[in-house]
């Protein structure tokens, strides 16, 4: 498991440490479904798939 520690800016963002991308092999531009379980922020990342014409 890792942990860490970050903070949300004024807009609303927040930085996913850069030991945690790397882990998850998350790359700029990642998407992600956000959900609230049991009084928790859950990121998902989602693969987005593209259907040919």
């Amino acid at each position: 498991m890792i942990e860490d520690v970050t903070t949300m800016d004024m807009n609303g963002r927040v930085t996913i440490p850069a030991k945690v991308r790397k882990e998850m092999g998350l790359k700029k531009g990642q998407m992600f479904k956000v959900e609230v379980v049991d009084g928790a922020i859950r990121l998902v990342p989602v693969k987005v798939t593209v259907c040919p014409d």
